[in-house]
């Protein structure tokens, strides 16, 4: 061996304990930019039950990530006829989560179709997510399966795998627990109460609540949990069981993120299901998959430095509006036997041609888009409110009277 190979063997050797040292520093640091994005759904899962039934593993996430203090879903109607049921047989606000707009077409793009073909993954015990599929790589749906049946399922394809998006949902929450509660039969100690000792929903959410804990270490086992995007939510449930619409809390939901470039421990005010969406493409490096007038916002506030901006909260007020307008829709119908012009306002509420004031409900989910935008949906539907209240009180004031508020000109 020459001098000169002599020389240079110190310097191999100093060389490769320095990359050592350098690949073991890199071990330690934090990820940037998550590797993947993991949706997941209990559904079902009223917004206070972490707290109230003390799921520890919800209730740990959320300490090690950031909690959305009031997190809001669009008005979760489940209809299976009509136009929108002719595309989806889930509720509404899980196609409005997996496509992030309100504006919905018979085929809205998906999250997962941003991924440009690399692998995904779609995992529920419930074939009613169907006509979410398009563009996942690998589906099961099957409702034959229990909650810890889909956890076996989620952990075989992320070894096998390792999807860049996937969405996972645990069903047994609300078929199980939530569902049961809304239909049981008068006499029952837990009818319309969640929370009422003997519900099945108890049992149920600890249940899925366990199996929770159990998939984060299988996470941090695979080395999967640091440069994960981990969300947890769920599509909206009343404390009555389900989701019925006229029930302000079936909107709220538990809505949690965990992951690289998310804060620790902080609690945002506000954010809306169209936001998930948004957030995840943005932390992705994904395009949104319909930026269009109706999608939501990226939650730039998750990270640990940047404050929540004020926001309209545009889904809390069309919601609050559906749920007004079926009740003064209610209204006109029962009255209208003594009040002739009701049923004639009844009709003009229903023919946009006659009619000057066109209300968009969730009987016209697929014509939302009509509207062009988020915005102008709310305001026109808040519009038409004002002139029916003003309708009602005019036509239910003792005459001589001035009534309380009257309809704008131009109503009708």
């Amino acid at each position: 061996m020459n001098m000169r190979s002599l020389l240079f063997l110190p310097l191999l050797a100093l060389s490769a304990c320095s990359s050592a040292r350098a690949s073991e520093g890199n071990d330690t640091v934090a990820p940037t930019k998550p590797r993947r994005t993991i949706l997941f759904q209990f559904d079902g899962l009223h917004y206070q039950a972490p707290e109230r039934l003390q799921l520890q593993n919800v209730l740990a996430l959320a300490a090690e990530g950031t909690r959305v203090e009031e997190a809001v879903v669009i008005i979760p109607w489940h209809p299976t006829t009509g136009e929108y049921g002719r595309y989806h047989l889930t509720s509404l606000p899980n196609p409005v989560t997996m496509s992030g707009t309100v504006m919905l077409t018979e085929t809205p793009k998906m999250i997962q179709q941003s991924f440009g073909g690399r692998f995904t993954a779609h995992i529920a015990n419930s074939r009613a997510y169907r006509s979410l599929d398009a563009g996942f790589t690998y589906s099961k749906l099957d409702p034959n399966l229990r909650d810890e049946h889909i956890l076996e399922e989620a952990k075989r394809v992320l070894t096998e795998e390792d999807p860049v998006f996937m969405r996972i949902v645990f069903q047994d929450t609300n078929d199980r627990g939530g569902a049961p509660v809304a239909l049981a039969k008068s006499g029952t100690p837990w009818k319309n109460n969640l929370y009422a000792e003997g519900s099945p929903f108890i049992k149920e959410a600890r249940e899925a609540d366990a199996l929770l804990g159990e998939f984060i270490s299988f996470l941090k086992s695979k080395n999967m949990w640091e440069d994960t995007l981990f969300i947890l939510q769920a599509d909206g449930a009343s404390v009555y069981g389900w989701h019925p619409i006229q029930f302000e809390d079936s909107e709220r939901i538990p809505l949690i993120f965990h992951g690289p470039g998310i804060a620790q421990g902080k609690v945002i005010p506000y954010a809306e299901n169209i936001d998930v969406t948004a957030t995840i493409a943005d932390f992705m490096g994904v395009e949104h998959p319909n930026p269009d007038g109706g999608s939501g916002r990226v939650l730039r506030e998750l990270a640990p430095d940047v404050d929540a901006p004020a926001v309209p909260k545009y889904i809390k007020r069309f919601n609050a509006g559906v749920r007004e307008y079926n009740r003064l829709l209610a209204h006109l119908v029962k009255e209208s036997p003594k009040h002739p012009r009701f049923d004639v306002a009844l009709m003009q509420l229903y023919n946009s041609y006659n009619g000057k004031k066109f209300f968009y409900g969730v009987d016209r989910i697929m014509e939302w888009k009509q509207t062009g935008s988020l915005e102008n949906l709310v305001s026109n539907n808040d519009a038409t409110l004002e002139c029916i209240r003003g309708l009602i009180a005019e036509e239910e004031t003792p005459a001589g009277q001035q009534p309380p508020v009257k309809a704008p000109e131009g109503c009708w």
